[in-house]
């Protein structure tokens, strides 16, 4: 083999070596991130769960409370009829059952935002991620065209090189043996 197609070789080993392993570090780049935002998804909703059953207790408590006035006032009063006692009450059980069903129905929003992010996130990276034997095809091929077009361009005179005659090979260059260059004597 000549030595112009050891450049075309060397420039496609080159190339498809370089794209792989850039393929390659982008991917590893991509799974990282994954994981990244997987955890931080997890952490998230984790703290969600905890402030929602934080204000869940404290809308019990809070529940507990006017109950236990209500039972106090009904009480001091010292009227046998509990009829409003009992209305207030079944109210006040309503307004806790209410509340604590928004408070779910506010925790399952966020974390259906946080799962969505997610996915959005994943579906981002997952793009970003490449084949590195396609990478590293398409780099080969790259390099070999590239490696093809030096050797083209050495073979085809574009550089003055020595025939073995010793005459002048930089026809197309300006030059003619004469040393005047391209505007003459």
């Amino acid at each position: 083999m000549d030595p112009f197609t050891w450049i075309a070789i060397a420039t496609l080993v080159i190339g498809a070596a370089t794209a792989g392993t850039a393929a390659h570090q982008q991917n590893q780049a991509a799974k990282k991130s994954m994981r990244a935002h997987a955890q931080a998804a997890e952490i998230q909703q984790r703290q969600l769960n905890e402030a929602a059953n934080l204000e869940a207790k404290k809308r019990r408590a809070e529940a507990d409370q006017i109950r236990g006035r209500l039972r106090i006032r009904n009480a001091a009063s010292g009227v046998g009829g509990a009829g409003t006692y009992e209305a207030l009450d079944r109210q006040n059980s309503f307004d806790e059952a209410l509340n604590l069903n928004i408070l779910e129905r506010n925790r399952f929003n966020e974390s259906e935002r946080v799962r969505s992010g997610l996915q959005a996130s994943f579906a981002d990276l997952e793009a970003r991620t490449m084949n590195p034997i396609l990478a590293a095809f398409g780099g080969g091929a790259s390099g070999a065209a590239t490696g093809l077009g030096i050797a083209g361009g050495l073979r085809g005179g574009g550089a003055a090189r020595p025939s073995a005659g010793g005459a002048d090979t930089t026809a197309g260059m300006g030059g003619g043996g004469d040393n005047t260059g391209a505007y003459g004597a």
